[in-house]
């Protein structure tokens, strides 16, 4: 078994977070989860939301504080790391505020005395997926997926976005990759587009159907430590990267700034013109974004078997 070697679990705050690390005890306790993965909590600054990106870069720092690494790419290289995102109010489950959706139970047979829950469903697949040594995957936790890991190319890139082939019916109401030919690199991706816009720009070749993303994202450890790495900048309009993070006065999100610079068709106006009436981050930071990203090239995995229910939908 190919075994990634640590969990890391973003919770919303410091009492989600305690509640987390409650619950991942007590599953421990029981034997349900390795003993060789090392899990790890953190939570979002207590100022304010700092978005999908910001919480992943948070996350990646404080898991490089944690084990003292001196060299962010030699950390990541030598280790497998699953970063969870499971912050969150629930607000359509709110008989599962306190635990959050991640530690929701589900109608699936076990012989467990504790209740299967939605992170044992996410830990099932990637004890399966086949981990390249040097390899971070970031995820949701208010989704249910499986997939077949033989489906994975062995060759993910610097940054690999994962998906799934579904009507275009249903790609309308999410998210949805444009592959090149070989279904290998992402060109482009477009978010709750018109079902005649996907025929037309994303439409799998040869099919009526897309590529939904499933919100899972891979990371090659020079990746990951450009990305852990952009608390290091300063900017006249922000200031310190970091302590705007920290401070919870930015908010950055992992799609719309970070994945959209790898994007091979984007110069840097057209970068500007594309996350700019969305963007909450200004336009220093954004131009720092793009030239720290643009130079990677995004691949896509396109998945067979797939199960893929967002939970709570």
């Amino acid at each position: 078994m190919n075994l990634f070697d640590i969990c890391v679990i973003t919770a919303s705050d410091p009492k989600q977070a305690e509640m987390f690390r409650a619950m991942l005890s007590k599953r421990k306790e029981h034997g349900l989860y390795p003993r060789e993965i090392d899990f790890r909590v953190y939570n979002d600054p207590e100022g304010g939301r700092v978005g999908s990106g910001g919480g992943t870069i948070l996350a990646l720092e404080n898991l490089l504080r944690d084990y003292g690494a001196r060299s962010a790419e030699a950390f990541f290289g030598s280790h497998r790391v699953l970063l969870i995102h499971a912050g969150g109010e629930s607000r359509r489950l709110p008989c599962y505020v306190p635990e959050g959706k991640l530690f929701a139970p589900l109608p699936v047979a076990s012989s467990s005395i504790i209740p299967p829950v939605v992170l044992d469903m996410q830990l099932s697949l990637f004890l399966k997926y086949p981990w390249n040594t040097g390899e971070v995957v970031v995820t949701s936790g208010d989704v249910v997926i499986d997939f077949d890991p033989a489906s994975v190319p062995d060759d993910r890139g610097d940054i690999c976005g994962f998906a799934k082939p579904t009507s275009l019916e249903q790609g309308s109401r999410h998210g949805v990759f444009r592959f090149d030919r070989t279904r290998t690199k992402v060109m482009d991706f477009f978010q709750k587009a018109p079902v005649d816009f996907l025929r037309n720009q994303a439409a799998l070749e040869g099919t009526d159907q897309c590529a939904l993303d499933m919100g899972i994202v891979s990371f090659s450890p020079r990746f990951a430590a450009a990305l852990s790495g952009l608390v290091t900048e300063d900017t006249p309009e922000a200031g310190n990267f970091r302590q705007s993070l920290h401070a919870g006065r930015m908010n950055i999100d992992l799609y719309l700034e970070i994945m959209t610079a790898t994007l091979p068709l984007l110069t840097p106006e057209k970068f500007a013109d594309r996350i700019g009436p969305r963007s909450k981050v200004g336009t220093e930071i954004q131009r720092r974004v793009y030239e720290r990203f643009s130079s990677y090239t995004i691949r896509g995995a396109l998945t067979r078997s797939t199960s893929f229910l967002h939970f709570g939908s």
